[in-house]
Formats: structure tokens, sequence, C-alpha cells
């Protein structure tokens, strides 16, 4: 029994289409019970992980260096910071 409401018949559709969620998909599909206040993190992705994905977001698919302009130093600056952390 699974907690969503979902039938698992859907469940399995979900995750056979490769569903990537939103947040705020996931608590409309019963997968979470609430959402928190967005953070702001650095992450980074080998490609060659996304790549075995059918529906990979393209969001997810830019180089991070895409996502923060140059002239943004600051958002650079912790980025850094944050990976040297690891």
């Amino acid at each position: 029994m699974n907690t969503s409401g979902l039938e698992d018949e859907e469940i399995t559709n979900i995750m056979d289409a490769e569903t990537w969620l939103c947040a705020e998909d996931c608590l409309k599909y019963g997968f979470a019970d609430e959402i928190e206040e967005a953070k702001q993190v650095a992450a980074c992705v080998d490609e060659k992980y996304l790549a075995i994905y059918q529906n990979t977001p393209e969001a997810l698919k830019r180089p991070p260096d895409e996502e923060v302009k140059s002239g943004d130093k600051d958002i650079k600056k912790k980025k850094l910071l944050l990976e040297l952390e690891l």
C-alpha cells in the first residue's frame, strides 16, 4: 500500500515515463507532505549520468556556468566555496 493515494499502475506509469517532478508536482501526487523554502545550492552532475534518461529536463542538461552569467561574480564565488567544502 502506498501513501500517495495513487493506484500502483499510475505510479508505475509515472516511473516508466521517466517523469521528472518538481516539488509542486510531488505535493500534488501525494509523494510529499509539504514544500520547504527554496535554498541556494551549487551542484554538478556528469553528463554521462543524465544521458541514460530519455526525458531529462533541459535545465539539467545545461552546463552549470551557462546558468550563471559571467557578470555575477558573487554567485560564482559562493559556488566555488561550496565545492571546496565538499
